[in-house]
């Protein structure tokens, strides 16, 4: 598949690749589905009740427990809200995720992820296995469109530019308690997309005024990793018969793409299968 769509400006390509982050700004497509998106959000999250965001990890699921304390989550959203197998095909998201990847590119999710007044705030981390060596492939990214204004009251994320050439792990070489002299917060406005690299060391800040800010995420990998979201499994055939022969490609639920067995893969499954339960 070509993933070279000449979107991205010089400016947003040199971002991504040095800086490990691009902010694209809003565009009048996604701008004009917000308030529907909202709603969706919200229906959702009124529905499912404390089962919202356990798709993969309903075992450990018990009646009145969130998936995360402090936030209202969401999970298999291609399956609920059709703007999400529209919004994996954006072509300024994939071609930054190409851009960072180099190789076939796989959907390993879309989720909502929204935190509490008071609530958020974490160390700096990286959301996928660190690299050992310089010239060792990324994993992924993770594209978030933002539904609501980003701001610093409301708990804008924190991250290190730049950080995700870094090797090994972030708390082998910093305080992730503290805050890095280097960071920035992503502050953008609603419709806003930002694109991270998994290795990027960042984190959440706490939503001070309680404001809402209602994100989607969606997480691409390398083709040859396990997805987040066993798409085969999860998605109904009404979804399935909708989807675009594109669409059905990025999110590996074609007939000749392999099933993976894991019903979820995220990053502490994927190094517990590695390495076990202790850093080498």
């Amino acid at each position: 598949m070509n993933y070279d769509f000449g979107v991205l400006t010089s400016e947003q390509t040199l971002a991504i690749e040095e800086n490990g982050l691009v902010m694209l700004p809003p565009r009048p497509e996604i701008e004009q589905q917000l308030p529907a998106l909202r709603e969706a959000v919200d229906t959702l999250l009124a529905q499912e009740g404390s089962r919202a965001g356990w798709e993969g990890k309903e075992q450990h699921f018990a009646p009145g427990k969130p998936f995360e304390p402090g936030a209202n989550r969401l999970g298999n959203l291609v399956d609920k809200i059709p703007f999400a197998a529209e919004f994996i095909t954006l072509p300024t998201l994939l071609e930054a995720a190409y851009r960072t990847l180099r190789t076939e590119l796989k959907v390993g999710s879309v989720l909502m992820r929204e935190p509490h007044k008071g609530c958020g705030h974490q160390p700096l981390h990286i959301d996928w296995l660190p690299r050992e060596r310089s010239d060792e492939p990324f994993g992924g990214i993770v594209a978030m469109l933002q539904l609501d204004d980003c701001t610093l009251a409301n708990g804008a994320m924190r991250y290190v530019p730049g950080s995700h050439t870094r090797l090994g792990w972030p708390d082998t070489q910093i305080d992730v308690h503290a805050v890095h002299p280097d960071e920035r917060r992503a502050e953008a406005p609603a419709g806003s997309v930002i694109v991270m690299n998994l290795n990027l060391w960042h984190a959440g800040a706490a939503n001070v005024n309680g404001e809402r800010r209602r994100s989607l995420f969606v997480n691409v990998r390398r083709r040859n990793l396990p997805q987040l979201l066993n798409q085969k499994r999860y998605l109904s055939a009404g979804t399935l018969a909708r989807l675009t022969p594109v669409q059905k490609y990025l999110l590996a639920v074609r007939d000749e793409d392999p099933e993976q067995a894991e019903k979820s893969v995220g990053p502490g499954d994927h190094y517990r299968a590695l390495f076990g339960e202790r850093r080498r």
